[in-house]
């Protein structure tokens, strides 16, 4: 293949605990924290440098422009994370602790391939409305419940087109490096409301 400009990490999948925590084994919990980090933090880890390494030599001595920006518009890797690297869900230990070492490596990494000219950020997506999230919430309506109690947003869940949208804004922001984006309808925030109920529709 030709040169690198921009590197998109976005792969894997979560392993959910779907019984206590106490009822597992001690193995079985290691050999699931084991699959999530090496898929999670150590894929990413590896990945990060092997594009840097391609990418270094063609960025490190390019200039500011005329514009105010870098007169190239790559240099970038993005890490799409996921939206439970902060909140608690007990279903998610292995998933949740492995995307939250993705958010101190993507920020590890900016701050060293910043002398290359290469930008490093990362975007934490919320439960999207694909086909295999639908397929879960199916079988487990009650945590379907939940997101929908807490994303201050309609629709709940998100269309994968709002995850490109933001990839673009961090493509084209040269003064961006070191970031995570929470792209998850406000679910962050698990706000709870009280006393101005919504008439909006929850679906």
């Amino acid at each position: 293949f030709g040169r690198i400009d921009i590197v998109i990490i976005n792969a894997g999948s979560a392993i959910i605990f779907e019984k206590p925590y106490l009822k597992l084994s001690l193995p079985e919990i290691a050999s699931q924290m084991r699959e999530q980090y090496e898929e999670f933090a150590v894929h990413t880890t590896l990945l990060s440098l092997a594009a840097a390494k391609q990418m270094a030599p063609l960025y490190k001595d390019i200039r500011v422009g005329r514009n105010g920006h870098l007169d190239d518009s790559g240099n970038i890797i993005v890490n799409l994370g996921s939206v439970v690297f902060q909140p608690i869900r007990d279903d998610l230990l292995a998933y949740g602790a492995a995307k939250r070492a993705a958010v101190h490596i993507v920020m590890s990494m900016a701050g060293v391939l910043s002398q290359y000219n290469i930008r490093v950020n990362g975007i934490a997506p919320g439960y999207a409305d694909t086909e295999r999230p639908a397929k879960f919430y199916r079988r487990m309506p009650q945590i379907r419940a939940d997101i929908t109690k807490h994303n201050i947003l309609r629709p709940v869940f998100q269309h994968p087109n709002s995850v490109m949208l933001a990839i673009l804004y961090i493509l084209q922001d040269h003064y961006l490096t070191g970031e995570f984006i929470r792209l998850d309808g406000g679910w962050h925030m698990h706000f709870d409301n009280y006393f101005n109920k919504r008439t909006v529709d929850n679906n």
